[in-house]
């Protein structure tokens, strides 16, 4: 969540037009060890999911695992007072949003420190509701129902001209 890359990303893509900036730098080894640790937290069965940041950075993989919720599942989130465009839609590497029970936590601490993988929690699942504090709140049907109707509006949009 700390890394705010916005070079080469969705975000300037869709929001300026544009194409341009640095992509953001990868540390391979950081980036094995990452692997590694979701991995294991996967085989014992320490986490329920995982999805990594790198088209939309954290804000676009919440919602996306919201949407793809079978339980209207989503989550309440804290990046701070006022999160920045970098810090919502950075695409920075080596970081992976996982959901675990809460009673997993001393597991998953123990499983990132042995292959020395920064974790930083930053909220919590809840039902029907995707909020990022002092950005938005909105229910996760609604967020669903924009993403599955987005082509079919803009198709009607376009045969209406």
């Amino acid at each position: 969540v700390d890394a705010v890359e916005l070079g080469g990303s969705q975000y300037l893509k869709i929001k300026e037009g544009k194409i341009l900036g640095q992509a953001p730098q990868v540390d391979l080894d950081a980036e094995l060890n990452l692997q590694k640790a979701v991995l294991k937290a996967i085989n014992d069965g320490v986490i329920y999911s995982a999805h990594d940041t790198s088209e939309g950075g954290v804000a676009i993989a919440l919602a996306e695992k919201a949407i793809a919720s079978e339980n209207n599942l989503g989550c309440r989130i804290d990046l701070g007072e006022k999160p920045t465009a970098g810090i919502l839609f950075g695409e920075s590497q080596t970081r992976v949003i996982v959901s675990y029970n809460k009673e997993n936590v001393a597991q998953l601490e123990e499983i990132c420190k042995e292959f020395s993988v920064k974790l930083k929690i930053i909220g919590y699942v809840e039902p029907d509701k995707f909020e990022i504090r002092n950005y938005t709140c909105e229910k996760v049907s609604d967020l669903r129902d924009i993403y599955e109707n987005a082509i079919p509006q803009i198709m009607a949009k376009k045969l209406d001209k």
